[in-house]
């Protein structure tokens, strides 16, 4: 799958113990490698690997950023990757979020060698977001009346989904605004 790992436990033990310990060094580690995986094109491995990272360093505006753009939706949006997809935006619309610690992660596990004054995840408004999302990916690459159109309907299928699947209940969604789906 590509990934690199040490060959036996020990290996990785004495190497976390030595250079990762500190919570500190732990989140900071994180953020160069979000770092790393923001600058690649949007790919299946970007997918796997930035949002993890993203979510130990709590580092939020990016983690909305690499959800929301258009052309990472596009592979977000596919059999592989939808259940996380879905899940993260579950726990960065839940109205439980604002000065909340970060307890656990959507993308693994978390231990408290990651705790390091992560910002809490925040309340973010699933519409608003696509809503700007979309009017940015509208002028910066003119896409056809038709390419905007497959886009907006495939946004929309990820919303009604969200919605269907009970994962709106825990968001801070007024009834008024979005009635609930029979």
């Amino acid at each position: 799958n590509g990934l690199r790992s040490f060959s036996h436990v020990d290996y990785s033990t004495v190497v976390s113990n030595e250079y990762i310990s500190a919570p500190e060094v732990h989140v900071r580690a994180h953020h160069l490698m979000a770092r790393f995986f923001g600058k690649l094109p949007p790919c299946a491995r970007k997918l796997d690997a930035l949002p993890y990272h993203l979510e130990v360093s709590g580092t939020w505006p990016r983690l909305r950023a690499a959800l929301v753009n258009v052309q990472m939706f596009h592979l977000w949006w596919t059999s592989a990757h939808k259940t996380e997809f879905l899940n993260l935006w579950a726990s960065l619309t839940a109205r439980a979020n604002p000065g909340a610690p970060i307890r656990k992660l959507v993308t693994g596990e978390f231990n408290e060698t990651m705790r390091c004054a992560q910002p809490p995840r925040p309340c973010l408004d699933l519409v608003e977001e696509y809503v700007r999302s979309v009017d940015e990916y509208k002028f910066s690459y003119s896409p056809s009346d038709d390419g905007l159109a497959t886009v907006i309907l495939r946004i929309a299928d990820f919303m009604l989904e969200f919605a269907t699947s009970s994962l709106e209940e825990a968001a801070d969604v007024p009834q008024f605004i979005h009635p609930p789906i029979p």
